[in-house]
């Protein structure tokens, strides 16, 4: 409903630009990678490594069955999703367009498609087109091939000529959304803690 809807946009340099453009006002050293947080107390957030970060607020942004870990929250429940990437030397569809299964995913595990390179021609070289197809669920390691062969159904032979460029498997793509799903979960947790996250809101 929300991209059939409002507004959808990536920005021209990619989705990294936004927690570079997030981190580039922080004091230097603010920002640490690669610290896995092991619990929380109160608004410190204690490191695997026994390190501790302490703040007068704290904020756990992660994937949900992760929060529910962290902050004591019931596990939200969560659905894998894999998005196969591929280099065509011409896009399927002109414009900026979200491509739908119509088939009600009967032929192959492609629910959506769209061309990222006709949202923002930055996104590939000249002459070519950066293709991304969303596969829900945990659809295994034969994706590309299964997804392959529907994108020929919709798209005609010319879909051999697309690079397969990688399959990123995101295995909490998305929060559950079973019947009886609240899509406005409270996130304050309260005492300066809270929780963020496509599974609260």
């Amino acid at each position: 409903r929300t991209l059939a809807l409002g507004d959808a946009a990536v920005p021209a340099l990619g989705m990294q630009a936004i927690p570079d453009q997030l981190a580039a006002s922080l004091p230097e050293g603010t920002v640490q990678l690669a610290t896995p947080v092991e619990r929380i107390d109160g608004t410190t957030a204690l490191a695997a490594d026994g390190g501790a970060v302490r703040g007068r607020a704290l904020v756990v942004a992660t994937e949900g069955p992760a929060a529910a870990r962290l902050a004591g929250t019931p596990d939200p429940g969560s659905k894998a999703a894999s998005a196969i990437w591929f280099s065509a030397p011409e896009p399927p569809v002109r414009g900026r367009s979200i491509v739908l299964d119509g088939e009600g995913g009967r032929t192959g595990p492609v629910a959506n498609l769209a061309v990222l390179s006709e949202v923002a021609p930055s996104y590939a070289p000249a002459g070519r087109s950066l293709v991304v197809a969303a596969c829900p669920g945990d659809v295994g390691s034969s994706v590309a091939e299964a997804a392959r062969s529907q994108l020929t159904r919709w798209f005609g032979p010319g879909v051999a000529a697309w690079e397969e460029l990688r399959v990123d498997r995101i295995l909490h793509g998305q929060p559950l959304a079973a019947p009886g799903f609240s899509p406005k979960r409270t996130g304050d947790l309260g005492d300066g803690r809270s929780v963020a996250g496509d599974h609260r809101a």
